[in-house]
């Protein structure tokens, strides 16, 4: 995985701040619900969400790119 390119890094870490952003607006979105179904199926695409981060931040960390902090 060393050798992915500067473009790939790039797209990885712009994925990886889409990732954030979505998680973010998930966690928002499930304080405000009441719907118990609707607030479990926001805190189950949330996890996923938040999932995919991780992945990404791994990739660019055996890419030799310093991880991302993440903002949940």
């Amino acid at each position: 995985m060393d050798n992915i390119s500067e473009m790939e890094k790039l797209q990885i870490r712009d994925k990886l701040s889409l990732e954030q952003v979505r998680a973010k607006k998930l966690m928002s979105y499930t304080d405000t619900m009441q719907d118990p179904a609707l607030k479990g199926l926001l805190n189950q695409v949330q996890q996923i969400s938040q999932q995919h981060s991780n992945v990404l931040n791994g990739l660019l960390g055996r890419a030799g790119v310093p991880q991302s902090p993440t903002h949940y």
